[in-house]
């Protein structure tokens, strides 16, 4: 009974987390580095999936694309199944192939971002042919998933507290 209240706020601090993270990666000037923010919930999630395994690394990256679906302006539910689809996958892979490392998260967090706006670009973008649309890509969707994968080193080790400080209470428990 005990270490099922242990579960359940542990997945409260990660939620906690993820609004908090949510809130910061959409203020207006916080983290900003040449009008580029990175997409930091994005990034926990994908940390979260590599400790807690595929269906809790799915469901919080659903949150978390939820979350990050709130601010965006693709279509409503994108990040929600695409963060989804990669948790899911990186969860899969860090339990059977990987270890839970900080450079396989920063490695995890740039494919997923690279792809998942790769596949956002193509669709609002490339496909219309808007003029300018590879300078685009280039020059804003580029370098946020490189300074997403910068900032999931931070991140990374936050969830790995989280989930050692825990991990010990339910195992004692």
């Amino acid at each position: 009974m005990l270490s099922t209240r242990y579960k359940a706020a542990k997945f409260a601090i990660y939620v906690l987390v993820l609004l908090a993270l949510t809130v910061m990666q959409n203020t207006p000037g916080l983290f900003a580095i040449m009008n580029i923010k990175p997409m930091l919930a994005a990034a926990m999630a994908i940390s979260i999936a590599m400790f807690e395994g595929e269906l809790a690394g799915g469901f919080m990256g659903a949150f978390a694309g939820f979350c990050c679906d709130l601010f965006s302006s693709y279509s409503f539910g994108y990040y929600t199944l695409t963060l989804f689809f990669f948790c899911v996958t990186i969860g899969l892979l860090v339990q059977s192939y990987m270890r839970p490392v900080v450079a396989n998260a920063i490695l995890f967090t740039f494919i997923t971002m690279a792809v998942i706006q790769w596949i956002g670009f193509f669709f609002s973008f490339l496909l219309w042919g808007y003029e300018g649309a590879g300078r685009y890509y280039l020059y804003r969707l580029l370098p946020m998933c490189i300074y997403t994968a910068v900032s999931a080193a931070p991140l990374y080790y936050l969830t790995r507290m989280i989930h050692g400080t825990f991990q010990k209470k339910i195992l004692a428990a």
